[in-house]
């Protein structure tokens, strides 16, 4: 029997190498007590103003300038010019098709990191953000739709060349998309909403792609802000706010409403927040002062934190965001103030094991 087991495993690996599948190497997970920083870098003197978006090998990054949208590597620094754009606030990188997607002045379109196959997605509106799903062809847009009168943000589904598109949610008048993400199953969007001007997330909900199945998710307390997915689909990071800054705890909690925990407590002025792929930590920014910020790392069960980047603001204001992207390896992450609204220079933390 054993030879034919041989020969059966063969066989499959056989038909995997030639079915042109591609292996990605998943990060495992890792305290922050176990990792250390192995070195801080600007990765272009470009002036980014979309957030930086990972290539699914964690090797490249893009994002949009005013002019174009670039990709550069992180080893060497090589840039590549994408595509010329005028205005670019908000980019993503598709892991299932190794295709890139951009909103430029609130029209969408995809293109492959070489610059071909550059297409046009048409929408009823202008859209303001992406979101690849993480496993399939499709990505969730959110759009303003082009009856100003009616002030009801929508989120769109869209494959890469619009031939498919699908209306999923519409929000309540007078509130605003503001994160936009996908559950690990392709199969429920993640989005938050808020009134326009507004610090704080009004409403956080769960949406099925296929048919109407829309669950609101509780935040404890109800006033909170930056509210991220973790990668699992099954925690939630926010900032618990405090009259009209992002000020408070950095708190933690299934999506449904169990296990709340206090992640960091009295974390400062939180300007980003984001979770590493393994679920198991995440990276927020906090603003000291209209000049100066710090990157950290905390783990998800708030036994530990660090420190892991002074930033010095190019452009200095105390009300200034910051992205922060963590890269699928698990070892890097991109930050700036590049948030779609601001611009500055990508730069990229490199974590290795202690």
């Amino acid at each position: 029997m054993r030879p034919r087991v041989w020969c059966v495993l063969c066989c499959a690996a056989a038909a995997l190498l030639l079915s042109g599948c591609r292996v990605e190497r998943r990060a495992g997970p890792e305290s922050v007590e176990a990792l250390r920083v192995d070195r801080v870098f600007r990765l272009s003197e470009r002036v980014a103003l979309s957030a930086a978006a990972w290539s699914p090998d964690s090797l490249r990054l893009s994002f949009g300038t005013q002019g174009g949208v670039w990709t550069v590597g992180v080893a060497d620094r090589a840039e590549q010019f994408v595509a010329a754009a005028g205005t670019v606030t908000s980019v993503s990188w598709s892991r299932a098709l190794d295709l890139l997607a951009y909103v430029d002045r609130g029209r969408l379109f995809t293109v492959k990191p070489d610059g071909s196959a550059l297409r046009a997605v048409p929408l009823p509106g202008l859209a303001t953000g992406v979101a690849w799903a993480p496993g399939s062809d499709r990505m969730a847009v959110s759009v303003l739709p082009d009856a100003p009168a009616e002030s009801r943000a929508q989120v769109w589904l869209a494959s890469r060349d619009g031939g498919y598109r699908k209306l999923v949610v519409e929000s309540g008048a007078g509130a605003a998309v503001r994160t936009l993400q996908w559950f690990p199953d392709n199969l429920y969007l993640f989005y938050t909403t808020a009134a326009a001007g507004s610090p704080g997330v009004g409403e956080a909900w769960r949406v099925r792609i296929a048919y109407p199945d829309r669950v609101r998710l509780p935040l404890i307390p109800d006033s909170a802000a930056m509210v991220s997915l973790a990668p699992n689909g099954r925690d939630m990071a926010f900032v618990a706010t405090a009259g009209d800054e992002v000020r408070g705890d950095i708190r933690g909690m299934r999506t449904d409403g169990s296990v709340a925990r206090i992640m960091v407590p009295a974390a400062g002025r939180v300007a980003a927040l984001t979770w590493a792929p393994q679920a198991d930590k995440i990276a927020y920014a906090v603003v000291r002062d209209e000049a100066n910020a710090e990157i950290w790392m905390a783990d998800a069960s708030g036994r530990a934190r660090a420190r892991i980047a002074h930033y010095r603001m190019e452009f200095p204001d105390p009300h200034i965001a910051l992205s922060l992207v963590w890269a699928p390896d698990g070892r890097q992450i991109a930050f700036g103030t590049n948030t779609g609204s601001f611009t500055g220079p990508v730069w990229v933390a490199r974590l290795e094991r202690r």
